[in-house]
């Protein structure tokens, strides 16, 4: 006789659950947003200064005024991700027929997608540990998987700490009725 393990609740998670569904919320706010903040302000300030001077002056080139929207590009999305740390909350609903995640108020369009699942599409559920080298050194994060009815893997969503992808996991695995088998290359 398997003994079910006890699954505790992170800290970082809200969690109401009824026999019929629950629902998952949690914020995006992390302490490097502070920092975000003070770097977008200088960043955006500079900009405002830098395109002031050139409309100031007369005879300004086209090509002065072209290089720099993408410094405004970069400016525009780094504000908009830094206010997303401090106000967005990621919001999932397991039932037994389906999966919602949304990542609200503000939108993340190419990073952040919401989900929309249907439990007859899903055959079974994993994490995957990705690794992200960088020049200070090596992070990792856990896609939330699951393997579609042609037994193709799709992403669900990316998670920095492996615990709360855990946790997801096991709730949509629980809701939808999933007994847990290993995939090749998981994370476990």
């Amino acid at each position: 006789m398997e003994l079910s393990k006890l699954l505790p609740i992170p800290e970082k998670l809200e969690v109401e659950e009824t026999p019929r569904e629950i629902t998952i919320k949690y914020r995006w706010f992390q302490p490097v947003a502070y920092f975000l903040v003070f770097f977008c302000l200088f960043w955006d300030s500079f900009l405002v200064f830098f395109y002031s001077m050139m409309f100031a002056g007369d005879g300004t080139p086209t090509f002065a005024m072209l290089f720099p929207l993408l410094h405004v590009a970069v400016g525009i999305a780094l504000t908009w991700y830094t206010i997303s740390l401090f106000v967005n909350k990621t919001h999932i609903v397991i039932t037994k027929h389906d999966l919602s995640i949304q990542h609200k108020p503000l939108p993340m369009f190419f990073f952040k997608k919401n989900v929309q699942l249907d439990r007859a599409e899903v055959q079974q559920v994993y994490i995957k540990e990705v690794e992200s080298r960088g020049k200070n050194g090596v992070s990792y994060s856990y896609d939330l998987l699951y393997l579609d009815k042609n037994s193709r893997s799709k992403k669900i969503l990316n998670e920095s700490d492996s615990e709360i992808a855990m946790y997801i996991r096991r709730k949509i695995e629980k809701y939808f009725g999933i007994e847990a088998k290993p995939v090749e290359g998981e994370f476990l």
